[in-house]
């Protein structure tokens, strides 16, 4: 599992072998698979701990099982709310 707040999702991601994984200026935990591209595109955040645990499980078993899409997907866990 994971606490402390962004540093320790970040601890966990790079535990989890993610090393492109970091914390940008607004104090947000950032990781990036796949090839970045020039557009970004954000169907939606969520705040609550139910999603956020999923979705460290879900970049943690991409990175162990070696899943490539054929697109960027950026996992961002923001650190404010609305």
């Amino acid at each position: 599992g994971f606490s402390g707040g962004c540093p320790g999702v970040l601890k966990y991601l790079k535990d989890a072998g993610i090393e492109n994984a970091y914390i940008d200026e607004a104090n947000n935990v950032v990781c990036i698979l796949g090839m970045p591209s020039e557009k970004i595109y954000c169907p939606g955040a969520g705040d609550d701990t139910g999603s956020h645990f999923v979705i460290l499980i879900c970049i943690k078993y991409m990175s162990e099982n070696n899943i490539v899409h054929n697109k960027t997907i950026m996992f961002v866990a923001n650190s404010c709310e609305e």
